[in-house]
């Protein structure tokens, strides 16, 4: 999940991987919020063997192209850039972002990357050299097949001194998010990881995180609602 500090880089990649685990699924959709400054560098599907990759298209082609994928019944994967609503009341997440949409009737696996400068911000007086973010928005019928793997900051390097990362996961209501922590390695008197049930830190805390997690060892969390937020600090 996080692995130890380091010296600080001028840019940092963030990798999630995606994976539906019901043959007959279709329909699956998934939405990445990206934030504004980060550059989407690779995604891809692949569905049983077949590759495929996504294509930058407007909103108005990538309905078209899905619509059509639909019909037709076939695979397809598109992003297009849009200004996303805040999943935070104070904005924080309010972006030019990534929008992806995902068809699929086979076992997929979804893989995006992206590169994001480290930022230096101040604040209540201390520069804070990381503040990535990103949300993880799953819909449809069959959300409940997915699963899906996140990682620190350019993982399996170090992540920045002085982190602040957060990421949000959102599945359909009535569901619930499962967390499975099989990594850990963090400085256990400076940086701590917080889940929260629900999007925000008003929500309950269901466990906070640090040190080093022992070989064969593994943290189960889950929430009661339908979101988690997970922050990095």
């Amino acid at each position: 999940m996080a692995n130890s500090t380091g010296s600080l880089a001028n840019e940092q990649t963030i990798t999630m991987v995606i994976k539906n685990r019901d043959s007959t699924a279709n329909d699956i959709g998934l939405h990445a919020y990206l934030p504004e400054d980060a550059e989407l560098t690779s995604f891809s599907m692949n569905t049983e063997g077949v590759q495929y990759t996504g294509k930058k298209v407007d909103q108005e082609k990538a309905h078209d192209i899905l619509a059509r994928a639909k019909s037709e019944d076939h695979s397809a994967v598109v992003y297009t850039p849009r200004v996303i609503p805040a999943v935070r009341r104070d904005n924080v997440v309010q972006a030019e972002s990534t929008n992806l949409h995902i068809k699929a009737k086979k076992k997929m696996t979804f893989s995006i990357n992206y590169k994001q400068t480290v930022a230096h911000k101040i604040i209540y007086g201390k520069k804070m050299l990381n503040r990535a973010s990103v949300v993880l928005d799953m819909y449809g019928g069959t959300a409940e097949k997915l699963v899906g793997t996140i990682f620190s900051p350019n993982y399996p390097q170090a992540y920045p001194n002085s982190a602040d990362i957060s990421w949000w996961v959102r599945v359909p209501q009535g569901k619930n998010v499962m967390l499975n922590i099989l990594e850990l390695d963090m400085e256990e008197c400076c940086d701590r990881l917080t889940i929260y049930d629900g999007l925000s830190t008003n929500g309950k805390v269901l466990a906070v995180l640090s040190g080093i997690l022992q070989n064969n060892e593994s943290t189960v969390i889950q929430t009661s609602s339908h979101s988690m937020f997970l922050h990095l600090t």
